[in-house]
């Protein structure tokens, strides 16, 4: 019988730490946050030397992206974060199994595979007789589908951990409110029966009302969540006098929206502006300027009344010209 040393020399690579590990990163976030954490966390020197503490911990996840990308200054990002001398650069290892469907949830729930049991893409659940994906939240015959278990009236609190550890974080009073980004593609109410964040964070312009027609916004009102829109001028299509080529098809439709409201003596930003003020769902305006001097245009115009017109007939269909991450 091989003996255990030669066994494991072996092995090309050896077992993923269980001190330097991703599992350990919702008890580190919780010991810089609180001063203290029940869960196992990463050592000392990975989190800035003993009693580290911090105000605010964001965390990056790129998935696939590998841990030697981490220390390729040739990368833009990398070089510019190296720069900064309280920088530190670590290398941590996965969980087991070493999976994004397992890893998340153990981000989630604050628990490792082992005690959550979500340890691959497809999981047997008991209660419906059926595989299901458990990050895409859908059966697994529902193929190409996303939030499908939400749509066929499945509760996520029977099925998943009903506390979360972002949700023990806000019981503890580290963070006063659990919020999540969307696009309109990822059926943002869905999401937020499954998560219940008290915002969402949603694309929702007079161009692009998708979420408004089909009654996304008032779904996400009766779940009692905040409506965070973004992305008013549409990536600044609205505002541009011409479409970029790439674009060109957008043009025609962009004018007739143009003319609309010249007609109402309104000029698209202060439309815009108007728009998604006029929408009584919307409890924020996250808006994006790339000069002091545009916002100073934008605080002036919400100084002023703002227009009224046929908001509905401004809006367009293609969801190409919807979509920036397509052009």
């Amino acid at each position: 019988m091989m003996a255990l040393s030669e066994t494991a020399q072996a092995f090309r690579f050896p077992p993923p730490s269980q001190v330097r590990s991703f599992l350990n990163l919702p008890g580190s976030f919780e010991y810089l946050l609180t001063g203290g954490s029940s869960r196992r966390r990463l050592p000392d020197d990975l989190l800035g030397g003993a009693g580290a503490k911090a105000k605010n911990v964001i965390l990056l996840l790129i998935d696939g992206w590998g841990w030697k990308k981490a220390f390729d200054v040739g990368l833009p990002l990398v070089a510019r974060i190296s720069r900064e001398g309280s920088t530190l650069i670590r290398q941590i290892d996965s969980g087991f199994p070493t999976t994004t469907a397992a890893m998340l949830p153990s981000l989630y729930t604050g628990q490792p595979p082992a005690a959550h049991g979500y340890v691959e893409w497809r999981h047997y659940e008991d209660s419906l007789g059926a595989m299901i994906n458990i990050l895409p939240w859908r059966l697994e015959s529902d193929h190409g589908q996303r939030e499908s278990l939400v749509r066929r009236g499945v509760d996520p609190t029977t099925i998943l951990r009903e506390g979360t550890f972002f949700r023990e974080l806000k019981d503890e009073g580290v963070t006063g409110g659990i919020g999540i980004s969307t696009y309109v593609t990822d059926d943002p109410a869905a999401l937020a029966q499954r998560f219940r964040p008290d915002a969402v964070q949603v694309p929702f312009s007079l161009l692009d009302q998708r979420l408004l027609r089909d009654g996304s916004l008032a779904r996400l009102k009766d779940l009692g969540v905040e409506i965070h829109t973004r992305s008013i001028f549409l990536q600044g299509l609205l505002l541009m006098e011409r479409p970029p080529e790439r674009l060109a098809q957008a043009g025609p439709m962009l004018a007739r929206v143009r003319r609309r409201i010249a007609q109402a003596g309104a000029t698209p930003l202060s439309a815009a502006l108007a728009f998604v003020l006029s929408r009584p769902e919307v409890d924020v305006a996250v808006l994006g300027v790339a000069a002091l001097a545009q916002l100073e245009e934008i605080l002036a115009v919400l100084t002023r009344p703002l227009p009224e017109m046929d908001w509905a007939a401004c809006a367009l269909d293609d969801t190409r010209v919807l979509t920036p991450s397509l052009w």
